[in-house]
């Protein structure tokens, strides 16, 4: 599934984190554009160390992930089909030239209007016309039956794992999910596949077992 993620994400560290392993394992396929990435500098709190140590996880996050970033001038060239949110709508534009499924975004209501529209008698442009774009919360996301347990489970046991900043559990950066950023059906799921036959790693334990495959 091709999704687009909104800069209100980016400030989750943890959930998108998550999300990037899930498009390390080709579980979902990231786009952003540069305006979107260059918000979580851009609005950092006035501390250059803060400032500093976002820029640097946003070149490490660039690198990684080359084929995400959604060319400038396309987007540019989108926004005035866009009829949401104002402050928005370069994200919706880049959903639109990323050929996205979903946007997925904290602040739904931001994206109600999620399809193209004729302003001033312009033509909508040919590629645009049947394309809809749906904005859905992380939690819906990661809820969606197109999506293997087992895959999303393997994303939060390298969460787990390859935490640099703290030592956690699965079950924790479940927790995390939960309390943090409201992904209640998500942590219902989660837990419902660690306890299932399918699944054999502690999520009790850090590095609970192998990685299911």
């Amino acid at each position: 599934m091709r999704v687009v993620l909104d800069s209100n994400i980016l400030w989750a560290r943890d959930l998108f984190s998550y999300l990037l392993w899930l498009a390390d394992d080709d579980v979902i396929d990231v786009f952003w554009c540069e305006r979107i990435l260059s918000a979580y500098v851009r609005h950092a709190p006035d501390d250059e160390h803060i400032r500093a140590d976002r820029a640097r996880y946003l070149q490490q996050v660039r690198a990684h992930f080359p084929n995400a970033m959604v060319d400038q001038e396309q987007v540019l060239a989108l926004v005035p089909f866009c009829d949401n949110d104002a402050d928005d709508r370069h994200v919706l534009a880049t959903a639109f030239a990323a050929q996205a499924e979903r946007i997925v975004t904290r602040n739904v209501s931001d994206f109600i209007k999620t399809q193209a529209v004729a302003f001033d008698e312009t033509p909508i442009p040919a590629a645009l016309v049947t394309l809809s774009v749906r904005a859905v919360r992380p939690d819906a996301l990661l809820t969606d039956a197109v999506f293997a347990s087992i895959d999303l489970f393997r994303g939060l046991v390298a969460l787990s794992e390859g935490s640099s900043r703290s030592r956690r559990t699965v079950r924790q950066c479940l927790d995390v999910m939960r309390d943090k950023y409201e992904l209640f059906e998500f942590h219902k799921r989660m837990l419902t596949f660690a306890q299932s036959d399918a699944c054999d790693y502690d999520i009790d334990t850090f590095k609970g077992g192998i990685i299911p495959g």
